[in-house]
């Protein structure tokens, strides 16, 4: 059957879930119906080999404890993720479902960055390429359009020796060049966080490189969560700047200093200002949203005190309360402070006024939680006229609703104050003439 590039890609997803749960057999009918779509008989030996050692593995499980049993079935999970890559790579050519490319033009940076993009069986050639021009200390446009082609061809499917390829990348004595392969290694390890505890080699040559400095990952860690607050979708702000600038080792500054002696912060800006991994988009604050608690965070962050409250005021700040909710009362202070200083911004634009909704919905989350019910009603519907968009007001309540309840209300509590916000939402949109449907407070 045809499908869509959505549709397909949605199907692997749908695969890959049970898989990194741990349940290969409910995985392999899929396998092998996507395996009859592609080349059988290229696939039914390996696919039949796991069948028989998972087998094999639960009956040894049954009569007794055996040490090696979860390498042992993490190791039957890598092969499959592998089958599953390979397969869906085999649909796409098969439905056509990619961008026609040609090969690269020696004389033409950009057209590397097209061909590694779609480069998904990569050549022995491709790959020694990508090794030779990733390692070269030069300066080079070159670099950079073959590591972005090269993490989007990892954006479309997982390949551990072109991961591997961007992580050896890091240590590129050129800063340039080991800038922009921090920041794509950074985001591809938090998109693959359920991934990559079956590809250990990715793990350990990540700490490898980093493990005796770590605060060069946690800068750009810190950095991707502040922005979100300080991006105006094009580029970070000059404060934004003089923080990361403070926040170098002095090693980096000096690196900055040889690029641009009479303004080494000019020489900041421009790099980062062409890293496209830190552009205000939707992948960027799904990314944040989705950091802690993944491998990358636990292993950077880790459980250092110092550390671990950076971070819980970073996110706060950005407009997350994703690791406060054990500090709500040192939260809601830390709100109205905030609010205080930025509602008494003049002319504020529209990412202002969005970033003031979502302190306002927070601190209505803190009002609500400590028994201030009224004050917390009155923060919703400010949070919701200032956020212009309603629909975008509830869609994040509705996110956290767990940690409300976690935190003490109840469902009826919830389902209750929704209820007088959506009438209130409707009279909203009803000045603003918006025509968008609110959601159903329920689902």
């Amino acid at each position: 059957m045809a499908h869509s590039y959505s549709d397909l890609r949605k199907l692997r997803d749908d695969i890959e879930r049970p898989l990194v749960n741990g349940l290969i057999y409910e995985a392999l009918p899929n396998l092998r119906r996507w395996a009859m779509e592609s080349d059988y008989e290229r696939y039914d030996d390996r696919l039949r080999s796991i069948e028989d050692n998972y087998n094999y593995i639960f009956q040894h499980y049954l009569a007794g404890d055996d040490p090696e049993h979860d390498a042992l079935v993490d190791n039957l999970i890598r092969q499959a993720l592998i089958i599953l890559d390979e397969l869906y790579v085999d649909l796409l050519y098969k439905y056509d479902l990619l961008p026609a490319t040609e090969h690269y033009d020696p004389q033409t940076p950009l057209t590397y960055a097209h061909y590694f993009n779609y480069c998904l069986r990569p050549t022995d050639e491709d790959k020694q390429v990508i090794r030779d021009i990733l390692s070269d200390p030069q300066p080079s446009m070159l670099a950079m359009c073959v590591s972005s082609g090269v993490a989007e061809c990892l954006d479309i499917v997982w390949n551990e020796e072109l991961m591997l390829m961007l992580i050896e990348a890091i240590e590129n004595p050129n800063d340039q060049i080991s800038f922009q392969c921090m920041s794509l290694v950074l985001g591809l390890l938090i998109d693959y966080d359920d991934r990559i505890d079956f590809f250990h080699n990715v793990q350990q040559t990540f700490w490898d490189k980093v493990q005796d400095d770590l605060s060069r990952p946690m800068i750009f860690l810190r950095m991707m969560v502040e922005s979100v607050e300080e991006f105006d979708h094009k580029t970070l702000s000059q404060d934004m700047q003089a923080k990361i600038y403070e926040e170098l080792p002095d090693e980096v500054r000096q690196m900055l200093s040889e690029k641009n002696a009479d303004n080494p912060r000019q020489a900041l800006s421009d790099m980062l200002n062409e890293q496209s991994a830190y552009k205000a988009s939707e992948e960027h604050m799904r990314r944040v949203q989705n950091l802690p608690g993944t491998w990358l965070y636990e292993a950077v962050v880790g459980s250092d005190e110092e550390q671990l409250r950076d971070m819980e005021m970073r996110y706060l700040k950005s407009g997350s309360m994703e690791l406060m909710w054990h500090r709500l009362d040192e939260a809601e202070q830390m709100l109205k402070q905030r609010l205080r200083k930025r509602m008494a911004t003049q002319h504020p634009t529209d990412a202002q006024k969005r970033l003031i909704a979502i302190d306002l919905m927070n601190y209505g989350h803190c009002c609500y939680v400590n028994g201030d019910r009224a004050m917390a009603y009155e923060n919703y519907r400010q949070a919701i006229a200032w956020i212009g968009e309603v629909r975008e007001f509830f869609e994040r309540f509705h996110e956290d609703r767990p940690h409300l309840i976690e935190a003490g209300l109840t469902e009826n509590q919830l389902f209750l104050m929704e209820d007088h916000l959506i009438r209130y939402g409707m009279q909203v949109e009803k000045k603003t003439e918006t025509k968008k449907p609110l959601p159903n407070r329920r689902q």
